[in-house]
């Protein structure tokens, strides 16, 4: 599989880090009974190994870059694996800037498989009827949860100050503070739709504003309330029908808040 950087990834400039995203189906029925619960204990020691290696076209060698072992989810049917900051780098270098990438799967089987970027043809008997004949013969279609690449920038940790007092709604405190709840969505029927990540986080502004609070106007009779003042963008994947799209909303995720 062919994946080209993006035109961010510019020489001289900072370069971004990497995932492949690999979509991992499992069409095995749970057997009922006490043999089926023997066999279902039996199935969750088994782990299958994602593999993912640099291609040289011309000599079809195989470099090994990644790795994840996993026990299959139903729930989390998207698997991520992280690429080396070097084969980024070197891939940018190029005058291509293409990573050929090939993505094996360890004790998969014909319940448990990798979706493959191309539609093959299920009987191969139309295909030998169809060989001969171009014109007639479709284009192969791809998939829609083929294996894909999220490019990310590094991020620099810097310490940032935090002002803002984090609470919880079961110990909650007399002074404005951020609560803030972690949502999966696979619990709001979401799972099989957004690629990455696996949620995300609910931030509201609670608590009481007193005259001790911090960041208050002193000059002001009218009733102060706790809102926020800082927010930072909430930023994900979505899988739609033959491409994943990144949605970006710039006051999704509440960072501070304070009493005015």
């Amino acid at each position: 599989m062919k994946f080209k950087l993006p035109e961010e990834s510019t020489p001289g400039k900072s370069l971004p880090g990497a995932d492949v995203f690999v979509y991992i189906t499992n069409r095995r029925k749970r057997p009922d009974g006490k043999r089926g619960r023997r066999r279902r204990r039996r199935k969750r020691q088994r782990k299958i190994t994602i593999k993912v290696s640099l291609l040289n076209e011309h000599t079809r060698h195989k470099k090994f870059i990644s790795r994840l072992r996993f026990r299959p989810n139903p729930d989390k049917k998207w698997n991520k694996l992280v690429l080396p900051f070097s084969v980024i780098k070197k891939a940018n270098q190029l005058k291509e800037r293409v990573l050929n990438l090939c993505i094996d799967c360890k004790r998969c089987n014909r319940n448990t498989q990798i979706v493959l970027p191309l539609k093959t043809l299920k009987k191969r008997h139309k295909f030998m009827k169809t060989k001969h004949l171009d014109k007639s013969r479709k284009p192969l279609k791809l998939r829609k949860k083929r294996p894909f690449l999220m490019f990310h920038e590094k991020e620099s940790k810097q310490r940032q100050r935090r002002d803002t007092i984090s609470c919880s709604k079961d110990n909650p405190v007399n002074q404005c503070c951020r609560y803030q709840e972690y949502i999966r969505f696979s619990d709001i029927g979401l799972g099989d739709r957004v690629a990455y990540p696996d949620g995300f986080y609910k931030t509201e502004c609670i608590g009481s504003c007193s005259y001790n609070s911090t960041n208050v106007e002193t000059n002001s009779t009218r009733p102060r309330k706790c809102y926020p003042s800082k927010y930072k963008p909430l930023q994900t994947y979505l899988v739609f029908d033959s491409s994943v799209t990144f949605l970006d909303i710039p006051k999704g995720h509440i960072e501070e808040c304070t009493c005015h």
